[in-house]
């Protein structure tokens, strides 16, 4: 009789377990765990089934099961697999029938595993699937990057704003993102953007009106500092060359005084900077006795340029050409004696005694103290195409106009005379050609 009782309390026991499970199946989860609306479940046999679903702090597991299954599990494991590596999680039999919550912030697809262990951490069950954990909504502030920094008009150059929306967690949000670009001309631009493949980006279209073109952007719940992109004028299509003096002595003191302004580019923008000048600068005629050649380069500073050139060592004229972006500008400079005249007169004649000077220049003033006077004794004349080097080369400083000097006896028979851009050809005294002391 006893053993009766004993073995219908047990059937009786038995049924009430099975009615609360079925019960169970059928409730909806604990308000401390929600399963989400995209909680999907699997059933392992005829009883026996997992739910899981990604909510915005994690991942939420519920186990279900039937009495049979109840004597049988004792412990529940969860791996995740994330991108830092695998992550273990041991449940009891109780945790995993109340509900799971695990707590996740990555974004994006998640592997997991679960595996339904006995009383010797035998595995009975293993489930294997994922669950794809949607971002949250962006915050504040949003990071607008913008490359290039500058762009010209008219031109073919392009920027663009490259945005990674975070949402708390770090994970870039899916949050649609409106952009405002306000153009130096006062155009508007609104585009609606939103991340793609990790990154929220826009081309940003230049203007044809110089100034700063300003980018803003925000979400329905952040909002981001204003960023800028520099639109410059063109290249140099147009500007003024003008000479304030020309022509110029040859003297070391003079110089050409040169102006260039009313830089503009293609849409007449005028620039103040970020252009380079060139300048170039050469004798007409590339003659062996006077060749000249100058060059250099300059920056344009608020849309004009002021350039001092120095003379020219010999008088002529010379080739002035400019170059700025795809504009070129062509001159010519000219230059005139500075010295009119070399005076010289012999002292003596054996041994012979040169005097030079005084020598002035076009304005009536002695030339500087320290100018070279280059002497040269020749054996033959300068008129012939084929002479010898000179025999002997002094270079003798002037002193308040004046030079002196003893011409040496080494076999010459012509001395010239080169001061600056003037020359002179001299007959040296001798037993056979007996010269007067003065010209």
């Amino acid at each position: 009789m006893n053993d009766l009782l004993k073995l219908a309390l047990k059937h009786l026991s038995l049924a009430l377990s099975i009615l609360m499970i079925m019960l169970g199946c059928h409730s909806q989860p604990s308000a401390t765990l929600s399963l989400g609306q995209a909680a999907h479940g699997l059933m392992l046999n005829d009883g026996l089934r997992i739910y899981s679903a990604a909510t915005e702090l994690g991942f939420n597991f519920r186990l279900l099961a039937r009495a049979q299954d109840l004597n049988m599990v004792k412990a529940v494991e969860i791996l995740l697999y994330s991108p830092a590596g695998p992550l273990r999680y041991l449940f009891s039999l109780e945790e995993a029938l109340a509900g799971i919550r695990v707590g996740y912030a990555r974004a994006g697809r998640c592997y997991y595993q679960i595996n339904l262990l006995d009383a010797e951490s035998q595995n009975l069950y293993t489930y294997e699937s994922y669950l794809d954990k949607a971002p949250l909504n962006a915050i504040s502030p949003l990071d607008l990057k913008v490359g290039a920094r500058s762009l010209r008009v008219a031109s073919e150059g392009i920027s663009a704003l490259v945005m990674h929306p975070l949402d708390i967690d770090g994970n870039v949000s899916h949050d649609e993102i409106h952009v405002l670009i306000e153009q130096p001309g006062g155009n508007i631009l609104e585009k609606d953007i939103h991340a793609e493949r990790l990154v929220a980006w826009t081309y940003l279209p230049s203007d044809d009106h110089t100034g700063l073109m300003n980018i803003t952007a925000y979400t329905a719940q952040a909002r981001g500092e204003r960023n800028e992109v520099d639109i410059l004028p063109n290249v140099v299509n147009d500007f003024i060359l003008s000479k304030l003096n020309d022509p110029i002595s040859t003297s070391p003191r003079q110089t050409w005084q040169l102006a260039f302004e009313a830089f503009e580019d293609v849409l007449a923008n005028p620039l103040e900077s970020y252009a380079t000048l060139s300048i170039q600068a050469q004798s007409e005629f590339q003659q062996a006795m006077s060749p000249w050649y100058l060059s250099l380069n300059r920056p344009i500073i608020d849309n004009h340029f002021s350039l001092s050139i120095p003379s020219a060592p010999y008088a002529g004229s010379y080739q002035l050409k400019a170059y700025a972006g795809r504009s070129f500008r062509e001159s010519n400079l000219s230059s005139h004696p500075h010295i009119p005249l070399i005076p010289w007169r012999w002292l003596s004649l054996d041994p012979a005694m040169l005097e030079v000077g005084p020598i002035i220049d076009t304005q009536g003033a002695l030339v500087d103290d320290g100018t070279s006077l280059t002497l040269e004794l020749l054996k033959e004349s300068p008129a012939f195409q084929q002479q010898s080097a000179p025999r002997l080369t002094v270079n003798l400083t002037l002193n308040q106009g004046m030079a002196l000097w003893q011409v040496p006896k080494v076999g010459a028979s012509y001395l010239r005379l080169r001061l600056l851009d003037h020359e002179r050809i001299l007959f040296l005294p001798s037993a056979q050609n007996p010269l007067k002391l003065a010209p």
